[in-house]
């Protein structure tokens, strides 16, 4: 396997039962070659209220298209979307657009004081603008304002599974076109002993890739475009150590180094934590001790520890216990 043919590399060990984590720390870890899908080349007008008597228009990319609403005279003549509905969404009150590129402007103005139509590309205010209906994949931004304790995140519509175009719900995404994985080749890898076979095979890890959120809400964890110089486990998490930072697992998942919400701050999301950046800081080795991970560097200590027995991003802490030489 890449990375692991040097006999002079510097290697570690971790078992757990009949698997054993290799970690050669020679090795820069690097981002995988995988992205997460485009949002459809789209844009939605949202016809959130109309009234006789009104116009109502909107401008794609400098082309812009008008409709004014007849007198009232017929209780049908409110509706707008007849005069511009697409052969993707059946029935609602959503006109959907093809877009020549992603970075074509959308406008949109009505004669309600702006209460009328929304033009939807890629972002929202809040989750209540959003239509109950939307073509398959459709990928936005929610950005929240500052009175809600949450970062922004992005959401995409599926289908329901029934066949009618439209209808479906929103979920928590990652963001379109970014990467999401970790190039196998570059992280620790596995020596299992298969029972039924009667041998031990060496094989990449299969680590979970990201699926919410982006480079600023869900980064990928410190250990990335770097050497890991340490593994061990602590409170049922896998832990990494690079030399100014701890990084641990989710709980209960050993393969999982990033949130699965940013919406929501669970107690076993993965932990990143870092101690002082000095050169006589450098960590280079890490052992549960007590209720406690202690970080050795060349001549300090550091505990790593939560609040009583509660591991969680809360309440993780790192501070100095000692300053012994240690090699």
């Amino acid at each position: 396997i890449a990375g692991y043919t040097n006999p002079s590399g510097d290697y570690k060990f971790l078992s757990l039962e009949d698997t054993t984590f290799i970690l050669n720390t020679d090795k820069i870890v690097k981002k995988g070659d995988s992205k997460s899908p485009a949002s459809p080349l789209k844009a939605m007008v949202y016809v959130k209220q109309t009234d006789y008597g009104k116009e109502f228009k909107i401008n794609i990319a400098g082309t812009e298209v008008a409709y004014e609403t007849p007198d009232g005279s017929e209780s049908s003549h409110s509706k707008l979307t007849d005069a511009g509905k697409t052969n993707e969404i059946v029935g609602g009150n959503i006109i959907v657009i093809d877009l020549a590129t992603k970075n074509d402007v959308l406008e949109t103005s009505d004669g309600l004081g702006g209460r009328g139509l929304l033009g939807i590309k890629s972002v929202v205010n809040s989750f209540e603008d959003l239509p109950k209906q939307a073509p398959d994949g459709f990928t936005v931004k929610v950005i929240n304002t500052d009175e809600i304790d949450a970062d922004d995140y992005y959401t995409k519509f599926d289908l329901d599974g029934s066949g009618t175009k439209g209808i479906g719900s929103w979920s928590e995404c990652v963001a379109p076109e970014v990467s999401i994985d970790f190039d196998k080749r570059t992280m620790p890898i596995m020596l299992q002993y298969d029972r039924d076979g009667e041998k031990f095979i060496i094989k990449s890890a299969e680590w979970d890739v990201r699926n919410a959120g982006d480079d600023d809400t869900n980064p990928y964890p410190s250990f990335a475009d770097t050497t890991i110089n340490s593994i061990t486990t602590y409170q049922d998490r896998l832990v990494l150590l690079t030399e100014t930072f701890v990084v641990l697992s989710k709980k209960s998942n050993y393969f999982n180094f990033f949130r699965d919400s940013v919406i929501s701050l669970r107690d076993d999301a993965v932990l990143d934590v870092g101690s002082n950046s000095y050169d006589s800081y450098k960590l280079h080795s890490a052992v549960p001790w007590n209720e406690v991970l202690v970080l050795f560097s060349r001549d300090q200590q550091f505990v790593l520890r939560g609040n009583g027995s509660s591991l969680t991003p809360k309440t993780i802490s790192i501070n100095q216990s000692g300053s012994y030489e240690s090699n």
